[in-house]
């Protein structure tokens, strides 16, 4: 049961990072991306790596709860997004002044940019899926939430904007195609951080969980004694 006690609190504390990093991130692209680029470069991989923390835990607490098969494809997913978005950095960092305009990697990074979403929406849907099934168990009292698939979802919008701005290049971009995007991107930010919010209450649920059922096992070993 101590694993377990020590696997909430991976959770809840990695859902808090996430949250974290994700508010740095919305400060790094809203406040100080115009002079200091690099710096949303360091938050995105901050971001990653959290992704990768977290579905590790969600690894152990499956193993945990001997239900590993239904566990797995989240954190798998969460660790392909993580890959394909250190992937997009990558050729972000080393194309940083071409700004993803040269042919044939604008494409590239359309394609990498889809593809992250998609897999990132489905992780959070299959981690939306698990938590209910925790709750059909009465292992916690409240069901997953949709926010952080659909928040993840409406991100993609305000990216592919800022791509196609990329790729038509500043003259060619419209002024309300740019206002468009930074109102969508609040929106989704919205979404976002209420999901992760909303995981971390989730997670402190799951924790006060584990500590009753270690509490539960001691005063059955004090009866016997």
């Amino acid at each position: 049961m101590n694993d377990l006690k020590d696997i909430t609190k991976h959770l809840f504390y990695s859902a808090w990072i996430l949250t974290i990093v994700q508010m740095i991130r919305v400060a790094a692209v809203t406040i100080i991306a115009v002079d200091f680029q690099e710096m949303t470069l360091i938050a995105d991989v901050a971001f990653d790596c959290a992704l990768v923390l977290f579905g590790i835990g969600l690894i152990r607490l499956g193993r945990e709860l001997e239900n590993y098969s239904k566990w797995i494809i989240a954190p798998v997913l969460l660790f392909t997004s993580a890959g394909l978005d250190i992937l997009n950095i990558i050729f972000t960092y080393t194309n940083l002044r071409a700004s993803w305009t040269t042919e044939p990697l604008v494409f590239l990074n359309l394609s990498i940019l889809v593809c992250q979403a998609v897999v990132l929406v489905t992780a959070f849907i299959f981690l939306k899926i698990n938590i209910d099934n925790l709750a059909k168990n009465e292992i916690i009292e409240r069901k997953g939430q949709y926010f952080l698939a659909l928040g993840f979802l409406v991100y993609l919008v305000p990216s592919i904007i800022g791509w196609y701005g990329s790729y038509v290049g500043e003259t060619s971009f419209q002024l309300w195609q740019e206002n468009l995007a930074f109102y969508v991107y609040l929106f989704a930010t919205f979404l976002i951080l209420l999901g992760f919010l909303g995981l971390t209450s989730t997670m402190k649920i799951l924790q006060v969980w584990s500590h009753g059922q270690e509490l539960e096992i001691f005063e059955e070993e004090e009866k016997d004694v």
